[in-house]
């Protein structure tokens, strides 16, 4: 469900104009998502003390693409700081709010 509000969100972005709300949802749930790369993958792989399932994809291609993204989309300035900070956080509260969500209907679908 996540990836397909990912594609949704990239759509929107794509036909807008620059600086425009899709490029801030964008920006916003790319964020969610590098910190989704480095906090469950890298955390857990330094608290087990083992490898974590995902950290060689985490760490070695989403969060390089992720911080592209970002740094190009700043520098290019198809958005700007604050308004990419505060869309960051809101993207992140609802993400976090949405997961255990999604388990449950899983869950409920797997019966």
């Amino acid at each position: 469900m996540l990836t397909l509000l990912a594609y949704g969100i990239t759509l929107w972005s794509y036909g807008g104009e620059k600086g425009s709300l899709g490029d801030y949802f964008l920006t916003g749930y790319a964020s969610v998502m590098l910190l989704n790369a480095i906090i469950p993958h890298l955390a857990a792989t330094l608290v087990l003390r083992r490898y974590a399932p995902g950290l060689i994809t985490a760490l070695g291609l989403n969060t390089p693409v992720t911080l592209l993204l970002l740094s190009r989309a700043l520098e290019e300035e198809y958005v700007s700081w604050e308004p990419f900070l505060m869309t960051s956080a809101v993207f992140l509260i609802a993400i976090l709010g949405i997961i255990p969500v999604l388990f449950r209907v899983g869950h409920h679908l797997e019966r």
